[in-house]
Parts: structure tokens; C-alpha cells; sequence
């Protein structure tokens, strides 16, 4: 995810270093359904150590930093109606790629995927997903623009 006051992506590299925040994958968007084939998605590459935090409206304005360090207040069995997206805290980059990976073979539906980072670690989950549903919205204006160029 672009950082809000550099405008810059920082490389995820492929080591076993740990990312910022404390281990957690705080997920919004999913339906009962999806959290329970997420769960056995973790399970099946070795990544059920991973706390999974379920995150639906009631806990939308709480930090990114107190939802990975409280899993206790995950919304796990409450259908959630947010924008779709994963925020991976505190994996090690491996883990990372794993997990990536592993969901983009699943055929489970496209989300959003940000990392917590020094600066997200204090937004509300919900600015956070309005800062992910921007950028993809100016990253598919980009692309249309060139295409246009392109034609």
C-alpha cells in the first residue's frame, strides 16, 4: 500500500524476516462462509498459527495496531459488509508469499491486500479501506487512460 506521507511502495522481500506490526491477518468483506474457507485455507499451507482477526462495521473504527494485538475482538461468525480486503501484520515474508499465493490459486474471490505499516498501524480499519478502495480506483483510471493512448 502507498504510504499516505512518503507516496511510496515499500519491497517485500522474500527472507524470513518479520514484517511491522504484531502477527495477524485482519480480514474484512467475508461472509460466515468465507471466514470458515479461509481458516482451512491457513490450515492447508501451514499458516493456522497466524491469528485471524474477522473485522464487520461494530469494529471498523478501531486501529489496524489494537485489532492485530487484540484478536479477542474479532467479528469471527458475524458476516461482515465491508469492502473485501486482507491486512497482513507482523508475517514473516515467506509467510506472506504463502498466503498470497495459496489464495490467488483458491478461486476465492479478488480483494484488496495491504501490509500494516509504521504510519497504518494508528488508522481506523475504516480509513484504511478507503485508502485501498482509492488507490485501485486511480490505478484503474490509469490503466483505461493507457489503453486510450495505446488505441
Amino acid at each position: 500500500m502507498a504510504e499516505k506521507n512518503t507516496g511510496t511502495f515499500s519491497a517485500i522481500g522474500k527472507g524470513d524476516a518479520p514484517m511491522f506490526g504484531t502477527a495477524a491477518v485482519l480480514v474484512a468483506g467475508y461472509s460466515v462462509d468465507e471466514q470458515k474457507t479461509l481458516r482451512d485455507l491457513l490450515a492447508a499451507h501451514d499458516l493456522e498459527h497466524l491469528p485471524l482477526v474477522f473485522i464487520d462495521a461494530a469494529l471498523q473504527k478501531e486501529t489496524l495496531g489494537d485489532l492485530a494485538a487484540q484478536p479477542e475482538l474479532s467479528a469471527n461468525g458475524r458476516p461482515s459488509e465491508l469492502r473485501r480486503a486482507i491486512v497482513l501484520s507482523g508475517l514473516r515474508e515467506t509467510e506472506l508469499h504463502r498466503l498470497m499465493k495459496a489464495y490467488r490459486l483458491s478461486g476465492m474471490p479478488r480483494q484488496l491486500w495491504a501490509s500494516m505499516t509504521p504510519v497504518s498501524t494508528d488508522w481506523p480499519m475504516r480509513t484504511l479501506l478507503d485508502e485501498l478502495g482509492k488507490e485501485k480506483e486511480d490505478l484503474r483510471k490509469a490503466v483505461l487512460a493507457q489503453r486510450a493512448k495505446n488505441a
